[in-house]
């Protein structure tokens, strides 16, 4: 009898895991405990206070207090969703790195936003990420390009580097190597900066 009520409270701790006086919750299917390391399987839910993450199947390193999911992973957060195939949860720090067919959908009363990128970190903490290795935005009606996107939310400010392209709906375009877009500010006003170039439709 002892021995089932010290199994089941094991089990319990690694459902509410302690991050800096910060409760993380999970609901497993299969969990299996190797030393340090805990295997989640058959479905991965982590509910941490307003975000909730989902996956197929993960582990959690105690000692680093991280997670590493894989497949149909799903991110719910103030700030929209996201989805990719893998994530690595960094707790302490509060980041978030996406992998593999990322995409962060960010709705708002004025704009939709859709990014999708092969990599895309997530700093919650500083309301800030970074994409990397090939960027499209669908954003304001207009599709953006670039190798790479940095975005920080305490200065709503979008910077775009690397093969810079910016297409319009009805056909205009403009390249650059690099562009800012003032997110927070009224109206639609952005820089391009670097060897840009342009084309306008001036027909009726």
């Amino acid at each position: 009898m002892l021995k089932k009520i010290f199994l089941i409270g094991f089990v319990l701790l690694f459902f509410n895991i302690a991050v800096q006086a910060e409760t993380v919750q999970l609901k497993v299917g299969h969990l299996r405990v190797r030393d340090d390391v805990t295997h989640l399987s058959e479905g991965v839910t982590i509910t941490r206070g307003e975000i909730i993450l989902k996956a197929l199947q993960g582990i959690y390193n105690e000692q680093q207090k991280e997670f590493e999911l894989e497949e149909e992973i799903e991110m719910i957060f103030a700030e929209g969703r996201i989805t990719s195939r893998q994530l690595q949860v960094m707790l302490e720090e509060n980041i978030y790195i996406f992998r593999d067919n990322v995409e962060f959908f960010r709705e708002s009363d004025e704009n939709e936003f859709l990014l999708k990128t092969p990599f895309l970190e997530l700093n919650e903490e500083q309301d800030s990420f970074l994409a990397r290795e090939g960027v499209q935005i669908d954003y304001n009606n207009r599709i953006l390009k670039a190798d790479n996107a940095d975005y920080s939310g305490e200065i709503e400010e979008l910077l775009l580097t690397g093969n810079v392209l910016i297409e319009d709906e009805d056909g205009d375009w403009i390249k650059g190597n690099s562009a800012i877009f003032f997110l927070g500010e009224e109206g639609d006003n952005f820089e391009v900066d670097g060897e840009v170039e342009l084309e306008i439709d001036i027909g009726a």
